[in-house]
């Protein structure tokens, strides 16, 4: 395993121990799913309760994530009502990274699909004695073909979801 893997992993797994509901999606789904993609950052799709808000919050201190706009994981309840996220692609996210690690950390409150559609149509992968929801395939393209601007690695991984789709 590479070591964004090994990240990916252990954000999985913490995130997991500290019962966030969430569903991976974006290219580390792609990765978890054997594509041959390379992961810069971990997107997650939340569960905006409030409770799963404080576990995601106790997920992110464990891990020593900071938010990128300064804020500290403790925030992170609080900002989810006040509508302090950033906007990219035409979702509300919230970004935290962690100062010894490549990858980053995309929360997104809101996505191209809604939370519980996601979930329920999301695939359980078992890794390591924990499951992860997992964005369905369909849902994977689906996002990414609604998301804009889009960038040229977009537009390869929405070629590359279209031929795995039409086999």
């Amino acid at each position: 395993m590479n070591p964004l893997e090994n990240d990916l992993w252990e954000v999985l797994t913490t995130l997991n121990k500290q019962q966030v509901k969430f569903v991976l999606c974006g290219k580390a789904a792609m990765l978890v799913r054997g594509m041959n993609t390379s992961v810069f950052r971990i997107e997650i799709c939340m569960d905006p309760d409030a409770d799963n808000a404080r576990n995601l919050a106790e997920a992110a201190r464990i891990l020593k994530l900071k938010g990128r706009a300064g804020y500290s994981p403790e925030d992170l309840p609080g900002l989810i009502n006040v509508n302090n996220w950033d906007i990219e692609n035409g979702a509300m996210i919230f970004i935290m990274e962690n100062e010894s690690s490549a990858n980053l950390l995309y929360i997104y409150i809101t996505y191209p699909i809604p939370f519980y559609d996601l979930y329920l149509r999301a695939n359980i992968i078992h890794f390591n004695g924990f499951n992860f929801a997992v964005a369905s395939l369909e849902d994977l393209l689906n996002a990414k073909s609604l998301m804009l601007p889009r960038d040229p690695e977009d537009e390869d991984d929405i070629e590359a979801l279209k031929k795995i789709l039409n086999q």
